[in-house]
C-alpha cells in the first residue's frame, strides 16, 4: 500500500500511513483472512513438546481421574467410554472427585456449557452463559479446570448435532485461550488435538491446530481476564483481532492480533509496520490514553500484559461509564519513552521525535518563553502547509492559532505576548527548502 502511493519521498512512513488511513478502517471480520494458526500447530509447538507428549493417552487420564458412575436398575458400573459421551440432561455430580466445596460449581459449569452448545434450552443468550462460566471457571483451583476440559470433551464425544459439535468446539477455542489445565492434563489434551491434526478431517484439523495453539501460549502465560465479546466474535471464526494504533502525527494504522500476543509482540510488528530500527525496540513503548468525560488518562502497558487482556479491560471499563450515562473511549499510542541520538536525514526516526514533542508542547509540558512559541508555531505551520499564498497564511494562522500554541499558554494571545502577524512574520523568515529540515529545527529549539 505505502510504496503504492502518491507521496513525495520527503514522506515519513508514518506521513504515508496518514494518507492511507484518512477513512475509517476496511478491516472486518467477513473480509479478515483465517488466522495462520489454523495450519502451523507442529511448527509452533516444537519437536520437543511433541516428543514429550507422544505416551500420553487421555483415556488413560480418564480412567485415573474419572468418579465412579453406575447406571440401571441393577446399578451397573459405566465404562469410561460410557460417562464420556455425550449427554444432554444435567449431571448431578462432578465428572472428577474433587473437594465437596466444588462439587455444586462444577455441576453449574456443566450447566452452563450445555446451554452455551445449546444442548439444553435456556432463554438467555449463549454469550451470557459463556460470561458465566468465565466468572466461576477464570480463578478457580487447578483440578476445577480440569473438570472444564472433560467436561467439554465429553460433551463433544459421539455428539449427533453438527451444530451443537460447532459450538463445543468454539468453546474450546475461547478456554484455551483464557485459562490451561494442569500439566498432566494438558500434556494429553495436546496429544488429543495432533491425533485429530494428522487425521483426515479437514476442517476439525483446522480448528484442532487453532487450540493447540492457544492451549500452548496459555499454558507458558495465562490470561488476567476474561474475554471481551469482540474477541469471542473472532474466535468464533478463527480469525485475527483488528486493533488500531495511533501516532502523535494523527495517522493510525490497524494491525492484527491474536488471544496469545503481547504489548511487546504488537510493539515489535508495529515498529517493524513502519521500518524502524527494530534495536531501537527499548526507547519505544505502546501507550493506552483513555478520553474520559472531564479528563485525558494516560497509561504505559507493560510489554508482558496480553492484548486482549486490555481490550477486556477496555469493555470492563466502557461498560461500567455507560450505565452511569457517560461515555468514554480507549486508543492505543507508540510512543518514544526514551529519546534516542539519530541522523538528522533519517526521515522517520525525526518524524517519530518531531510529532510526539509537537504533541507534547500542544499539551504544555514544556517550559517554553512567547518566543519559542511563535518559533514553533511558525514551523510547525510550514510543516503542515509548506509554502503558500499571503492570504492563505493569514486566513489559516487566524483560523487555527489555537492548534499551535500549548494549552497552558492561550492566554498569552489575549495579552499580545502571541499574535497571529507574530508567526506569520516567524513564517516569513524561516528558509527552509524541506520538511525535513523544519523538523530538525523543531526539535532543536
Amino acid at each position: 500500500i505505502i510504496n503504492d502511493l502518491n507521496i513525495s519521498n520527503e514522506s515519513s512512513i508514518i506521513e504515508k500511513l496518514t494518507e492511507a488511513n484518512r477513512g475509517p478502517s476496511i478491516y472486518t471480520i467477513d473480509s479478515a483472512q483465517i488466522s495462520p494458526d489454523t495450519e502451523n500447530a507442529k511448527k509452533i509447538l516444537g519437536e520437543d513438546l511433541i516428543n514429550t507428549v507422544a505416551d500420553n493417552n487421555l483415556i488413560a487420564y480418564e480412567e485415573e481421574h474419572l468418579q465412579t458412575r453406575y447406571k440401571g436398575f441393577f446399578f451397573t458400573r459405566m465404562t469410561t467410554a460410557e460417562i464420556m459421551t455425550h449427554q444432554t440432561n444435567l449431571i448431578k455430580k462432578p465428572l472428577t472427585n474433587l473437594p465437596a466445596s466444588l462439587n455444586d460449581i462444577a455441576v453449574q459449569l456443566f450447566k452452563n456449557l450445555v446451554s452455551y452448545m445449546g444442548d439444553r434450552r435456556s432463554s438467555k443468550k449463549e454469550d451470557n452463559h459463556l460470561k458465566k462460566h468465565m466468572r466461576l471457571a477464570m480463578n478457580s483451583p487447578e483440578e476445577l479446570k480440569d473438570e472444564v476440559y472433560l467436561q467439554l470433551i465429553k460433551q463433544l464425544t459421539n455428539n449427533p448435532s453438527e451444530q451443537s459439535r460447532e459450538k463445543g468446539w468454539t468453546f474450546f477455542s475461547i478456554i484455551a485461550s483464557i485459562y490451561p489445565p494442569s500439566m498432566e492434563l494438558y500434556y494429553c489434551l495436546i496429544k488429543y488435538l495432533l491425533n485429530i491434526i494428522d487425521g483426515n478431517d479437514d476442517n476439525l484439523k483446522q480448528r484442532a491446530n487453532y487450540i493447540a495453539i492457544r492451549l500452548m501460549k496459555t499454558f507458558q502465560n495465562k490470561r488476567r481476564y476474561s474475554p471481551s465479546l469482540v474477541e469471542t466474535n473472532y474466535i468464533r471464526v478463527m480469525k485475527p483481532i483488528p486493533v488500531e494504533i495511533n501516532f502523535f502525527s494523527g495517522a493510525a494504522t490497524t494491525m492484527q492480533v491474536e488471544s496469545y500476543t503481547t504489548i511487546r509482540d504488537l510493539k515489535t510488528a508495529v515498529m517493524r509496520k513502519l521500518q524502524l530500527n527494530i534495536e531501537r525496540i527499548p526507547y519505544f513503548a505502546l501507550y493506552e490514553i483513555c478520553y474520559k468525560p472531564n479528563c485525558i488518562e494516560e497509561r504505559y502497558l507493560s510489554e508482558n500484559l496480553k492484548v486482549c487482556d486490555v481490550i477486556s479491560v477496555w469493555d470492563k471499563e466502557t461498560e461500567d461509564y455507560k450505565k452511569k450515562g457517560e461515555e468514554i473511549t480507549f486508543k492505543i499510542f507508540l510512543k518514544i519513552q526514551l529519546y534516542y541520538n539519530y541522523n538528522p536525514q533519517d526521515i522517520d526516526s525525526v518524524t517519530m521525535h518531531y510529532v510526539q514533542t509537537n504533541f507534547e508542547v500542544i499539551k504544555g509540558l514544556y517550559r517554553l518563553t512567547a518566543e519559542d512559541i511563535v518559533q514553533l508555531a511558525a514551523i510547525q505551520f510550514y510543516i503542515n502547509y509548506g509554502n503558500i499564498s499571503p492570504d492563505d497564511i493569514l486566513r489559516h494562522v487566524s483560523t487555527e492559532i489555537r492548534k499551535y500554541i500549548p494549552c497552558n499558554r492561550l492566554l498569552d494571545i489575549n495579552d499580545g505576548q502571541i499574535t497571529v502577524e507574530k508567526i506569520i512574520a516567524a513564517y516569513n523568515d524561516n528558509k527552509f527548502t524541506t520538511k525535513l529540515e523544519a523538523k530538525n529545527k523543531y526539535l532543536n529549539i
